[in-house]
């Protein structure tokens, strides 16, 4: 005081200069005096508030304090005399080391007694090292001894909190007993001893503050007597059995308050945002990450509901199906002479064969019969045949996939509520932080930040429930294949999980604050005695009638629709294709008119003629006549000019231009061409794939000749062996002798050739019906005419115009009258065909045959008789038969 008196006192500054000061700070946003004034009164006042808090706290502390020292005395007692009696003997043994020391001193002044002088070195000095040690020992027990006692006192005060848990089990089975005998004694009408039972669930000695506390945790003063040495005070048995340890444990874990812990998300770093504890920095990096993973859920719900529910087999893409097998599927442009398929065929039977086009329809047969468990599949193993696909199918993987993501959604939904609940019951004293023994434990939040929170809690519980419905309908609808179900539903989860994947960015200060936390407390969910938790009964009872809505209403639809594609694309007839003509008029053909099975389509050596003009080296040799090896020629022609151009006529060529072509390479209208040695181990190659010629038959043993019993079965060995089979044969074994069937067209239509020669001496007569039934030949030719003519009217809406619907029995009992019989058949509709059998015309190009007219000359008009027979009536008839008149 003295030296702030003799100072000097500062000029004053006048009133404007001041004035004019202060207006320069509070632009330039510096404080005066006076307000920083008044900010350290406010902060001084926060301060005493705290610390009045605080004081009140440690008032608080020090009353618990006082009750488990209290109780701890007698403990504490016990402890210290267990402590001083081994204190005691620690320095009894110290001091009979030390008797014993004194004894060695003696003995060794009695031996050195002449050569020691006493004086110089006293008693004591020989005492001295020994007594140091001693000494020390004695100092470093009583650490030991002080340390002890230190842990000793925590262990007591670890062992009370201890037994008031324990007092606490035992008061929850004291009342479960009390419960028990009441129930006992009402049903047998026995008043129990409340005490006895008392003091037989409780028999220890009890402290102050050992008190029972009852179901609601209300502490009631009720003292437990002691088991006297006696007997005395001990009750009789009781009627039910006391608690074991680990039940006391579980009951005790079950009735402990709820804990929640934050997930290392996104979502949780709001709870620090503009706080204290991390700088703007931070606080700016988790908005703008919670920002962002709103924004990438938002966006996939968007095209979640846009693009991913639109069901794969809609009223459209039905639509599509259904034009593709119209336009497309059965048109002849795509028919397949060496399967002898359509394109539907192909595309519906995958695993049989190759389709080179719409490869894209035939996935989806395959993934709609995967889906529907219709594919085939394995015969035996462990699982059994392909029968168990009808239950391990698309249906049931989605109604899995359905309730792995309803679990993922329920997660979701119990840690936002949970979360909620901790929050709420948080204190809104501002965010504070309080640091525990090892951890931070959260203990206040500020409003502002406690809205944030709730607004983010509602953003994630509304995304939970929007995504899981549209999820469902995703993994439902979008696809019906198995492997991208799967593939979704991962996807499902990753975008409900993206929160998680942006904690990998967030800031380092944050991320070590929240895994220091500890859990949160949250309030009992349900009842406050038992504690118990109704919302797995609620969820587990939700998943299961979401389950049965989906199967209803959603996946139902779905295999509905994947039939109706399946019927669309693959039922009915797929063995038949068609064309058009000029004015839209259908012509329609089985694709397979023999009905050859595939094993006897393959048996065909076109595979191997084309295996060997891919692989030279696969052609099989042979030793010449000179002894040496040299490979068999190939079975496919090769053109040394202008090969594309006559690969491309070819393409276009039916029976009778093939066989026209056939005939032109051995240079002859009509003669046997196995002289051709491509043809030649075609057929012998064809012949012993179908098991109807000797393997030891080779290739130069190979004639005509081996081939003649095919002749009525195979139109190849008509074509390559016309005289053999027949063809140039007015009254030969083969019915079908006609073009379209093998035979040279000019084997019948040549006026020089072996055919018109032989009919220049066939006689001209014509037998009876019943003549003919016993005839041979005659019963061949309706045998060959009778199959035929079934076969063409097989695929027809009506049946053939014979008697009783067997056209081989029509042509063998009527023998010659067949021909105005069948012409008077098919002229009236629905047929409207003028035929003649007497020139081989049945059903027009339909069925062409054998002429019949050197069999019936009468029937035909080959006499002098029938004078209205058309004059190109005699290329068939006989030269026997007068034609004079005609």
């Amino acid at each position: 005081p003295s030296a702030a008196a003799t100072a000097p006192a500062p000029e004053a500054r006048p009133a404007s200069a001041q004035d004019e000061a202060a207006t320069v700070m509070e632009r330039l946003g510096l404080s005066t005096d006076s307000d920083r004034r008044r900010g350290e009164k406010e902060a001084i006042k926060t301060c005493l508030e705290q610390y009045q808090r605080m004081s009140a706290e440690l008032v608080a502390l020090r009353k618990e304090l006082d009750e488990l020292k209290a109780t701890c005395d007698e403990q504490a007692v016990q402890v210290r005399q267990i402590v001083q009696e081994e204190v005691r003997s620690s320095f009894q043994k110290a001091f009979d080391k030390i008797g014993d020391v004194e004894a060695k001193v003696d003995r060794l002044q009695s031996q050195r007694r002449d050569s020691v002088d006493l004086e110089a070195a006293p008693p004591a000095a020989l005492l001295e090292e020994p007594l140091k040690e001693v000494h020390s020992k004695i100092e470093a027990f009583d650490r030991r001894v002080e340390t002890r006692l230190a842990k000793t006192e925590q262990a007591v005060i670890e062992l009370s909190q201890k037994q008031a848990a324990a007092a606490r089990r035992e008061a929850a089975a004291v009342a479960a007993v009390h419960a028990a005998a009441r129930k006992a004694a009402e049903q047998s009408s026995i008043k129990p001893v409340e005490e006895d039972l008392v003091g037989a669930s409780s028999p220890g000695p009890r402290s102050e503050a050992h008190r029972v506390l009852d179901v609601d945790g209300d502490a009631k003063d009720q003292e437990v007597a002691p088991a006297s040495s006696d007997g005395a005070g001990t009750a009789a048995a009781p009627a039910e059995p006391k608690l074991s340890k680990m039940s006391q444990e579980v009951s005790e874990l079950l009735q402990a308050s709820d804990k929640f812990e934050l997930d290392e998300t996104v979502w949780n770093g709001v709870l620090f945002v503009g706080s204290r504890y991390i700088s703007c920095g931070d606080s700016l990096m988790v908005i703008l990450l919670t920002l962002a993973a709103m924004f990438v859920q938002i966006i996939f719900l968007g095209i979640t509901w846009y693009v991913f529910t639109v069901p794969q087999f809609d009223a459209g893409y039905l639509e599509h199906l259904e034009d593709w097998r119209v336009n497309v599927g059965h048109n002849y442009k795509y028919y397949d002479q060496l399967t002898l398929t359509s394109l539907t065929q192909r595309v519906c039977t995958p695993d049989q064969y190759v389709s080179e086009v719409s490869s894209g329809t035939s996935s989806i047969i395959g993934q709609v019969r995967e889906y529907l468990g219709t594919a085939e599949g394995p015969s035996g193993g462990f699982l059994g045949g392909s029968d168990l696909k009808r239950v391990f199918n698309g249906p049931t993987l989605v109604k899995v996939a359905v309730l792995l993501w309803g679990l993922t959604v329920v997660k979701e939904v119990m840690t936002v509520w949970d979360l909620f609940r901790a929050v709420r019951v948080l204190p809104r004293t501002g965010t504070k932080l309080e640091k525990t023994e090892e951890s931070l434990a959260l203990t206040g939040l500020g409003r502002s930040r406690a809205m944030l929170v709730y607004s983010v809690l509602l953003f994630r519980a509304a995304l939970a429930f929007v995504l899981g419905y549209l999820g469902v309908l995703f993994l439902c609808k979008f696809t019906i294949s198995t492997g991208d179900i799967l593939l979704n539903a991962v996807a499902l989860e990753i975008v409900l999980n993206v929160d998680e994947a942006l904690w990998i960015v967030v800031p380092s200060r944050l991320k070590k604050l929240v895994k220091s936390l500890e859990p949160l407390d949250s309030p009992p969910r349900c009842c406050k005695v038992s504690r118990q938790d109704g919302r797995p009964y609620f969820f587990f009872i939700f998943l299961v009638a979401s389950l049965i809505f989906v199967q209803l209403y959603i996946v139902q639809d779905v295999v509905d629709q994947a039939e109706q594609a399946e019927t669309t694309l693959c039922g009915g007839d797929t063995a038949f294709v068609y064309t058009m003509d000029p004015y839209y008029l259908v012509y329609a053909s089985p694709s397979n008119p023999q009905n050859l099975s595939s094993e006897e389509v393959q048996s065909f050596a076109f595979r191997q003629a084309i295996y060997e003009m891919m692989f030279k080296d696969s052609v099989p040799t042979t030793v010449s006549s000179t002894g040496e090896t040299e490979p068999l020629p190939l079975m496919a022609v090769t053109f040394a000019i202008n090969g594309l151009t006559e690969v491309a006529i070819r393409s276009t060529w039916d029976s009778p231009q093939a066989t026209a072509g056939l005939m032109a390479m051995v240079g002859t209208d009509c003669g046997d061409a196995l002289t051709l040695p491509f043809a030649k181990r075609f057929m012998l190659q064809t012949a012993q794939n179908y098991g109807v010629v000797s393997d030891s038959v080779t290739l130069d043993d190979a004639t005509c000749a081996t081939f003649r019993h095919l002749c009525l079965r195979w139109p190849l060995a008509r074509a390559l062996c016309p005289i053999t089979c027949g063809c140039a044969e007015p009254a030969g074994q083969l019915m079908l002798s006609a073009a379209n069937y093998g035979c040279p067209k000019a084997c019948m239509s040549n006026p020089t050739g072996a055919y018109r020669a032989e009919l220049a001496t066939f006689p001209c007569t014509q037998r009876t019906a019943s003549e003919l039934q016993t005839d041979s030949l005659w019963a061949g030719w309706a045998s060959q005419v009778g199959g035929e003519l079934d076969a063409v009217f097989d695929p027809a809406p009506f049946e053939p115009p014979c008697p009783n619907s067997n056209c081989t029995e029509m042509f063998l009992t009527l023998g010659c009258e067949v021909i105005p019989y069948w012409k008077d058949a098919v002229l009236p509709p629905p047929l409207n065909l003028a035929v003649d059998p007497c020139i081989g015309d049945w059903l027009n190009s339909w069925f062409m045959a054998r002429p019949l007219a050197s069999y019936c000359p009468e029937t035909c008009g080959c006499t002098a008789s029938n004078t209205s027979a058309p004059g190109w009536f005699d290329s068939h008839c006989s030269d026997q038969c007068s034609t004079t008149s005609r």
